[in-house]
């Protein structure tokens, strides 16, 4: 038998080792363990559970060769293995845009980018070859860029998913950025956008009030001391968060919410109200409606007005009569009067249908749905949760025969006071007048007295009486004696005068003098100075002094604390005494009703009624009830509701309002929508954000000057607060300096902190969240 060559048994030994090698391969790889031998490195081990290239890789079969078959079928599947990383992370609505922020977006920022770079810079002929796709310098935003274009995977347990070099980033960017100190942008008003939430004048604070506040004597703890007082890192240390109102500012302010600063006007705000009506004139014109305060001088209120235009169906009745002076109506026109007629009842209906039905009931609002708690609690907060007593209290005061007048009203039957009014005015109108009774010396003067008399009705004495009429002798009368001579004195020979002391005076003169000559006690008490009385004639008028009761000829005190024998008080007793002691009692128990204040017994909140109004004074800091109404009254759906609610809006908003809410919490305005900002800035609720910044690593490295070392006080004018002035948020005038690219240049290099891009940006400005695993209940 012939013997192979050494030639052909190399060759024979080839193939058969060629056969068991590519049957080894094809054990190995139709096996279970080719993933593991194929695998280009370990996965990161976040990672790590995923077992299966299909997880990661479309179009990889799940069996044996399936691998194979997949670089088969579609070697370019980018953008399906893409959606499958966007099966556990969700990067928001803009998938595969850059940044994964809105196209639109990303066109304007390279519009304005392309503007100051020149055509191909920074398109460096290594970065074209390293990273050639994508190319969206030239795009603004519109080409894709899926996740394996940045993050790299395979790199061992502990590799980086998020690390990005400088020369990725700089490939799809319109302009090439080298050294952070040489080539990056400066910032523009970094990184101020909007003005505060909340209204807090930095400037004015350290130069005035602090320093005012810390000069007065107990108040110097008020002051704060140190920035960190107010501002401290939030849980991870990234931003710097506000403290509480009670922390920072109820020390100064907490008067301005609970009123005690208030020089004048209420210290609640007016909610319900019966409005002052001119009800004289009412009634002269034959207006009917019913009993009504006649001495209110209420406004109609902001609340009122709304609700007044649902008991009218939407009428806005107070608006009609607001060119009217209600207290003064008496050149109303019968329309004006109409309109208000129509008020008055509308008001006295509505506060009957709120002691009736309740509130919520008055403002349209049906029975609470169980599953609808948010409403529910909504409207109870509206309401201040207003007791029963607090409006049917109100309405027997002022308003007593409210039920009866309303259904007299309806039944088109008069009201039992306008009833009462008419019968009063009929009986007047019918009686006969009666002559008035005439004293003595009226019926001498119609008889016509003859000699030194008083004359009223123009004919003179013959010995020149007083003349109060007409007609005038020649000669100077006893009447201009009077005025002509000294106080006290006339001359005899000019006849009678009624404070002379001529014997010939009639008898019957009550100011005369006695028979004596000698003066009365009359004139003692006339010619005396005040509150001097001499002891002989019976003493002054005011005087308080004991003196005695008088003579036989008058003059006694009539105001003295002790009053003469036999004559009794003018209120019917004496002035000491059992019925002294009843009258004291009373008149104390009168002026401790009148030190009652209703505003100083509803000090810490709640309603009270004052002044034919029921008011709502806040319980603090955060009042639900004011804060519910200024969010109910700052949106509209419908213009009559925007007609209705914004007079409630502008009244609880003035910064002089009640509560004073304005006076820190700006309001936004988008159009005819409002917007109040509760709540202080908070950067983490921003969605949208290029930039990333952490305090934390920053606080310990400012050195001295600690915040100053990069928010330093503006050293312009202070035109902080005229910002707040109008509603754009986007205008606005910041207490500090923006920050400058110098302030991080310092210590951002290569070689100290670093400049790399992720440093200071991040790639999906909206953020990356896992979403939560659908679990079911257990059956």
């Amino acid at each position: 038998m012939p013997k192979a060559s050494l030639r052909k048994q190399r060759r024979r030994a080839t193939a058969w080792l060629s056969a068991l090698t590519v049957g080894l391969l094809a054990i190995i790889l139709t096996g279970g363990v080719a993933n593991e031998y194929l695998m280009p490195g370990r996965l990161a081990s976040q990672h790590a559970n995923l077992t299966d290239c299909q997880s990661c890789h479309a179009n990889v079969k799940p069996r044996k060769l399936g691998w194979l078959h997949g670089l088969a079928e579609n070697a370019g599947g980018a953008k399906e293995s893409a959606a499958l990383c966007t099966a556990c992370h969700d990067v928001g609505p803009q998938l595969f845009s850059p940044h994964t922020a809105p196209v639109a977006q990303l066109a304007e920022m390279t519009r304005l980018r392309m503007a100051n770079v020149e055509d191909g810079e920074g398109r460096l002929w290594v970065n074209r070859l390293k990273f050639a796709f994508p190319n969206a310098s030239k795009s603004g935003g519109s080409s894709e860029i899926f996740c394996a274009t940045c993050h790299q995977e395979h790199k061992g347990s502990f590799g980086n998913l998020t690390e990005v070099s400088n020369d990725r980033c700089q490939t799809c960017h319109a302009g090439k950025f080298g050294r952070f100190e040489a080539s990056h942008p400066a910032f523009v008003n970094y990184p101020f956008a909007r003005r505060t939430p909340i209204i807090f004048d930095h400037q004015s604070h350290f130069g005035k009030h602090f320093p005012d506040v810390g000069a007065r004597p107990g108040e110097s703890a008020n002051v704060p001391e140190m920035c960190e007082t107010c501002h401290v890192p939030d849980g991870n240390g990234r931003y710097m968060s506000e403290r509480s109102f009670d922390d920072m500012c109820a020390g100064c302010h907490s008067g301005d919410i609970l009123g005690q600063t208030l020089a004048s006007g209420p210290k609640g705000t007016n909610f319900l109200s019966v409005p002052g009506l001119d009800v004289e004139t009412l009634r002269e014109r034959g207006i009917d409606i019913g009993a009504w305060p006649d001495f209110s001088e209420a406004d109609i209120t902001p609340f009122m007005r709304s609700l007044l235009a649902s008991v009218l169906d939407g009428r806005d009745i107070a608006a009609e009569v607001s060119g009217l002076d209600l207290l003064d109506l008496r050149d109303a026109d019968a329309a004006d009067l109409e309109k208000v007629e129509t008020l008055a009842w509308a008001v006295k209906r509505l506060l009957l249908d709120i002691e009736r039905d309740g509130l919520p009931a008055a403002m349209g609002a049906g029975a609470p749905a169980r599953e609808n708690m948010a409403e529910h609690r909504q409207m109870a907060l509206m309401v201040g949760v207003m007791s029963h007593d607090v409006i049917s209290a109100a309405n027997r005061e002022w308003l007593p025969d409210l039920e009866q007048d309303l259904d007299r009203h309806d039944a088109g039957m008069a009201t039992r006071s306008f009833e009462e009014l008419q019968a009063q005015q009929e009986d007047n109108s019918t009686r006969v007048p009666e002559d008035p009774p005439q004293d003595d010396a009226a019926a001498l003067a119609a008889d016509g007295v003859d000699g030194d008399g008083l004359i009223l009705d123009g004919e003179a004495s013959e010995t020149g009486g007083l003349i109060l009429d007409e007609g005038s002798p020649a000669e100077e009368t006893g009447a201009d004696a009077l005025l002509n001579a000294p106080a006290g004195e006339t001359d005899p020979s000019e006849g009678a005068d009624i404070l002379a002391g001529d014997d010939s005076l009639a008898e019957g003169d009550i100011l005369g003098d006695d028979d004596s000559g000698e003066p009365s006690d009359m004139d003692a008490l006339l010619s005396a100075p005040a509150g001097v009385s001499d002891g002989d004639d019976g003493g002054g008028l005011l005087v308080e002094e004991d003196s005695p009761a008088g003579d036989d000829t008058g003059g006694g005190l009539i105001l003295a604390e002790d009053e003469p024998a036999g004559l009794e008080d003018l209120l019917g007793e004496g002035a000491s005494g059992e019925s002294g002691q009843e009258t004291s009692a009373t008149l104390g128990e009168q002026q401790e009703e009148q030190r009652f204040d209703p505003e100083d017994w509803a000090v810490f909140g709640g309603w009270y009624r004052q002044d034919y109004t029921i008011r709502y004074r806040p319980t603090g800091h955060e009042d639900p009830f004011l804060k519910t109404w200024l969010d109910y009254s700052s949106r509209a759906s419908t213009p009559q509701e925007e007609t209705l609610r914004l007079p409630v809006f502008e009244a609880l908003s003035d910064p002089g309002a009640v509560g004073r809410c304005m006076k820190c919490h700006s309001v936004d305005t988008d159009g005819k929508a409002r917007s109040v900002r509760w709540q202080p800035f908070d950067p983490a609720s921003v969605d949208s954000r290029f930039t990333r910044f952490s305090h934390d690593p920053h606080i310990s490295a400012v050195g001295e000057k600690g915040c100053a070392s990069c928010h330093a006080l503006s050293t312009g004018a202070d035109t902080f607060l005229k910002s707040y002035e109008q509603g754009n948020p986007e205008i606005h005038s910041p207490n500090f300096s923006p920050l400058d690219k110098a302030t991080c240049s310092g210590c951002h290099t290569e070689k100290a902190a670093g400049e790399e891009c992720t440093l200071c940006h991040q790639y999906h400005t909206q953020g990356i969240s896992l979403p939560l695993v659908q679990t079911e209940l257990p059956k």
